[in-house]
Protein backbone atom coordinates (compact mmCIF):
# COMPACT_ATOMS: atom_id res chain seq x y z
CA UNK A 1 0.00 0.00 0.00
CA UNK A 2 1.17 3.47 -0.76
CA UNK A 3 1.19 6.52 1.52
CA UNK A 4 -0.98 9.16 0.26
CA UNK A 5 -0.05 12.78 -0.31
CA UNK A 6 -1.37 14.07 2.60
CA UNK A 7 -0.51 11.46 5.01
CA UNK A 8 3.09 11.97 3.53
CA UNK A 9 3.48 15.34 3.83
CA UNK A 10 2.31 15.19 7.95
CA UNK A 11 4.95 11.96 8.28
CA UNK A 12 7.74 14.61 6.98
CA UNK A 13 6.42 17.55 9.24
CA UNK A 14 6.25 15.29 12.03
CA UNK A 15 9.88 14.27 11.58
CA UNK A 16 11.16 17.87 10.72
CA UNK A 17 9.76 18.52 13.95
CA UNK A 18 11.43 15.69 16.41
CA UNK A 19 14.63 16.31 14.09
CA UNK A 20 13.90 20.57 15.23
CA UNK A 21 13.88 19.52 19.15
CA UNK A 22 16.39 17.18 18.89
CA UNK A 23 18.59 19.40 17.87
CA UNK A 24 17.43 21.81 20.67
CA UNK A 25 18.13 19.35 22.87
CA UNK A 26 21.50 18.96 21.59
CA UNK A 27 22.77 22.40 21.77
CA UNK A 28 20.92 23.15 24.94
CA UNK A 29 22.46 20.42 26.88
CA UNK A 30 25.54 20.03 25.09
CA UNK A 31 25.31 16.88 24.42
CA UNK A 32 24.99 14.20 21.32
CA UNK A 33 22.05 13.18 19.62
CA UNK A 34 22.33 9.58 18.03
CA UNK A 35 19.45 8.85 15.43
CA UNK A 36 19.18 6.20 12.69
CA UNK A 37 17.24 5.90 9.44
CA UNK A 38 17.84 2.41 8.46
CA UNK A 39 17.98 1.17 4.95
CA UNK A 40 15.50 -0.83 3.63
CA UNK A 41 14.63 -2.47 0.43
CA UNK A 42 11.73 -1.21 -2.21
CA UNK A 43 10.66 -3.01 -4.46
CA UNK A 44 9.09 -2.01 -7.89
CA UNK A 45 10.82 1.65 -7.74
CA UNK A 46 11.63 1.82 -11.21
CA UNK A 47 14.91 2.82 -13.48
CA UNK A 48 17.68 4.64 -11.85
CA UNK A 49 20.82 3.47 -11.13
CA UNK A 50 20.69 2.07 -8.20
CA UNK A 51 17.69 -0.31 -9.02
CA UNK A 52 18.58 -4.06 -9.37
CA UNK A 53 16.18 -6.04 -11.70
CA UNK A 54 15.48 -9.70 -9.76
CA UNK A 55 13.82 -10.83 -13.10
CA UNK A 56 15.70 -10.11 -16.08
CA UNK A 57 14.56 -6.78 -17.04
CA UNK A 58 10.79 -6.19 -15.52
CA UNK A 59 10.99 -2.75 -14.09
CA UNK A 60 7.47 -4.41 -12.05
CA UNK A 61 10.15 -6.37 -10.10
CA UNK A 62 13.03 -4.25 -9.24
CA UNK A 63 14.37 -3.23 -5.89
CA UNK A 64 16.53 -0.39 -4.80
CA UNK A 65 18.07 0.75 -1.63
CA UNK A 66 16.29 3.62 0.41
CA UNK A 67 16.41 5.10 3.88
CA UNK A 68 13.27 4.18 5.68
CA UNK A 69 12.16 6.98 7.22
CA UNK A 70 12.63 8.56 3.70
CA UNK A 71 14.95 11.76 2.29
CA UNK A 72 14.10 14.72 4.53
CA UNK A 73 15.37 12.25 7.88
CA UNK A 74 18.53 11.28 6.12
CA UNK A 75 18.84 14.98 5.49
CA UNK A 76 18.49 16.37 8.78
CA UNK A 77 21.80 15.16 10.48
CA UNK A 78 25.00 16.92 10.67
CA UNK A 79 26.94 14.36 10.97
CA UNK A 80 26.48 10.51 8.98
CA UNK A 81 28.37 7.27 10.04
CA UNK A 82 27.67 4.31 8.27
CA UNK A 83 27.98 1.01 10.10
CA UNK A 84 28.73 -1.91 8.20
CA UNK A 85 30.54 -5.53 7.63
CA UNK A 86 33.41 -5.85 5.57
CA UNK A 87 33.85 -9.55 4.14
CA UNK A 88 36.27 -10.21 6.61
CA UNK A 89 33.42 -10.24 8.88
CA UNK A 90 35.32 -7.12 10.37
CA UNK A 91 32.82 -3.91 11.69
CA UNK A 92 33.54 -0.77 10.02
CA UNK A 93 32.56 2.23 10.95
CA UNK A 94 32.96 5.23 7.98
CA UNK A 95 32.33 8.57 8.33
CA UNK A 96 30.32 9.96 5.86
CA UNK A 97 28.99 13.36 6.56
CA UNK A 98 30.32 16.14 8.82
CA UNK A 99 30.81 19.70 8.60
CA UNK A 100 33.94 19.76 10.48
CA UNK A 101 35.74 16.42 9.64
CA UNK A 102 36.92 14.51 6.90
CA UNK A 103 35.72 11.10 5.51
CA UNK A 104 38.01 8.70 7.09
CA UNK A 105 37.19 5.26 8.61
CA UNK A 106 37.72 3.17 11.74
CA UNK A 107 38.04 -0.99 12.40
CA UNK A 108 36.04 -1.56 15.97
CA UNK A 109 34.66 -4.55 17.64
CA UNK A 110 32.15 -4.92 20.38
CA UNK A 111 33.08 -7.12 23.14
CA UNK A 112 31.99 -7.79 26.80
CA UNK A 113 34.56 -4.83 27.59
CA UNK A 114 32.60 -2.55 25.17
CA UNK A 115 33.66 -0.71 21.64
CA UNK A 116 37.38 -1.44 20.82
CA UNK A 117 39.83 -0.63 18.34
CA UNK A 118 40.92 -3.64 15.37
CA UNK A 119 44.71 -3.00 14.54
CA UNK A 120 45.07 -3.07 11.08
CA UNK A 121 47.75 -5.61 11.50
CA UNK A 122 45.13 -8.22 13.11
CA UNK A 123 43.11 -7.79 9.19
CA UNK A 124 43.01 -10.71 6.89
CA UNK A 125 43.58 -8.28 4.02
CA UNK A 126 44.79 -5.20 3.08
CA UNK A 127 42.60 -1.79 4.07
CA UNK A 128 42.74 -0.87 0.53
CA UNK A 129 38.28 -0.82 -0.01
CA UNK A 130 38.41 1.26 3.19
CA UNK A 131 40.39 4.30 2.37
CA UNK A 132 38.63 7.36 1.02
CA UNK A 133 39.66 9.72 -1.36
CA UNK A 134 38.75 13.05 0.31
CA UNK A 135 38.24 14.92 -2.88
CA UNK A 136 35.20 12.21 -3.88
CA UNK A 137 31.66 12.76 -1.77
CA UNK A 138 31.42 8.74 -0.98
CA UNK A 139 28.56 6.83 -2.95
CA UNK A 140 25.39 6.02 -0.79
CA UNK A 141 22.64 3.66 -2.26
CA UNK A 142 19.82 6.01 -2.45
Amino acid sequence: SSISGADYKARTRSLAEISSFLSHLATAFDIAVVVINQMTTKVGSGSSADVVSTSGGDLNDTTKLVPALGESWAHATTTRLLLDFMPSGVRCCRLVKSPHKAAGTALYDVTENGIRDVPPSSLPRQRNDLTLDASKRPRTNY
